[in-house]
């Protein structure tokens, strides 16, 4: 699987080893698994950008944007799979005003255009995942925008969210707290695709405020059972079925989450008190490097979790 990254190294250690954080932008080569659409593009070697997390639903559904930075015209697939990675059926509203159900689109993009996919129900499910695949030359933007709605259809949220760069490791900022001034509970959730078609499963480690560097001596929880995905599989982790989150002492803190395959990611916030609030977080990739400034492996931890002290 090619990759390629931008990197900036950063100055302080993480538990037993200094990182790097990716900062450019990196397509995942694969292909579609359609039947039709292999035919099409014949065994091509395609990059896809991956949006973890779509809705289409009675409550949220999603628009999906895709726009051509590249001065000429170049042909986009798009697929659409279930949380169990088999595809899925989407009835969707293209930008050109046609009304479509199928598990996949396709349409040449000119230079510099932009589109849009207006979702509404699927075949099975309430949310799903998008491959979006190009030529590897091509320069061109995914976001997606989710809007709840109420019975009527009146409009009570907009949302915007852009998936996090492709990669074996992620950290996010935690929030478990009251909101000092609303003084309703706010909590943050995680999506992630497996953008492989072999089996991935993930451990993630809890990490409070590190005051007194704490968080030099190893996570204060960790979950190496939960986090799993099928092949192009997705699901969605609230930070608070994983752990139990009074543990963390300002209510704040950071998780790490550390997968066997490659994997895109969405950070999302809610608002206990509001639910029709929700909101999207910064969620970052990055790579870990040796002594000598080379990217490698994951550092083993020098003290467990039990060695902890305050």
């Amino acid at each position: 699987m090619k990759t390629w990254f931008a990197l900036i190294l950063l100055s302080l250690p993480l538990m037993a080893g200094e990182f790097v954080k990716v900062t450019e932008k990196k397509r995942v080569q694969i292909n579609p698994v359609s039947t039709q659409l292999q035919e099409k593009v014949q065994n091509k070697a395609l990059y896809a950008e991956i949006v973890p997390h779509l809705s289409a639903n009675d409550v949220w559904k999603s628009v999906l944007y895709i726009r051509n930075d590249s001065g000429f015209a170049t042909e986009f697939i798009v697929e659409f799979f279930a949380p169990n990675g088999d595809l899925v059926k989407a009835s969707f509203l293209d930008s050109d005003n046609n009304e479509i159900y199928d598990n996949y689109y396709d349409r040449i993009l000119d230079g510099w255009e932009i589109i849009t996919l207006e979702f509404d129900y699927l075949e099975f499910g309430a949310s799903f995942q998008a491959f979006v695949y190009a030529d590897e030359s091509v320069s061109y933007s995914v976001e997606a925008l989710f809007n709840r709605y109420d019975t009527n259809f009146n409009k009570q949220a907009s949302v915007g969210v852009k998936g996090s760069f492709p990669g074996y490791f992620k950290i996010l900022n935690v929030e478990e707290r009251t909101d000092l001034f609303s003084e309703t509970f706010n909590f943050r959730a995680f999506a992630l695709t497996n953008t492989t078609d072999n089996f991935c499963d993930c451990t993630v480690e809890l990490y409070d405020d590190g005051l007194f560097g704490v968080n030099l001596d190893g996570p204060l929880a960790i979950d190496d059972q939960n986090v799993f995905m099928e092949p192009r599989g997705k699901s969605v982790w609230y930070i608070s079925d994983l752990f139990d989150v009074s543990v963390l002492p300002k209510g704040f803190g950071y998780i790490l989450i550390d997968c066997s395959q490659v994997v895109t990611a969405m950070g999302l916030t809610f608002d206990e008190g509001n639910p029709n609030l929700a909101g999207s977080v910064p969620i970052d990739t990055i790579e870990f490097v040796n002594k000598d400034g080379k990217r490698g492996t994951r550092p083993a931890r020098e003290t467990e979790k039990s060695d902890r002290t305050r």
